[in-house]
């Protein structure tokens, strides 16, 4: 396999924290380095009123992560990593740790449409954190 930097929506900041169920609602990305076989944290600001998932998909594509691994993803921040050519996978559940080794395996499903609607994380007072 060719090396690649790949970040996991995370709950906590370390490959042992649990997949995070939304995108841009995660506390960060663990990134891991697959050739130089390191970890670092790529913190986002998810409590956006509006626009969180452009915004977190934006800082994805700025830190030059090739593929990312998460729960639930809205249509406006999978079109921006799609446009960067950013591949997204899909896991709700384990560590992060165990979605970089299902990703290895190639036991992952690459997410090809959103799996919520847009402002799926905004709440009825537009609020961004209607599910944290």
């Amino acid at each position: 396999m060719v090396g690649i930097k790949i970040a996991v929506s995370a709950m906590g900041p370390d490959p042992e924290a649990f997949v995070a169920p939304y995108f841009a609602r995660c506390a960060c990305f663990v990134v891991y380095d697959s050739v130089n076989k390191l970890y670092s944290i790529m913190k986002v600001s998810s409590r956006r009123r509006v626009s969180a998932g452009i915004h977190t998909a934006r800082s994805v594509v700025g830190g030059n992560v090739e593929a990312i691994i998460t729960g639930n993803i809205g249509p406006h921040a999978l079109r921006v990593l799609r446009e960067a050519g950013v591949r997204c996978y899909f896991k709700m559940t384990g560590t992060v740790r165990d979605c970089l080794k299902a990703y290895e395996n190639g036991d992952l499903e690459e997410i090809e449409a959103a799996t919520v609607p847009p402002y799926n994380g905004v709440d009825k007072d537009g609020l961004g954190d209607s599910f944290i």
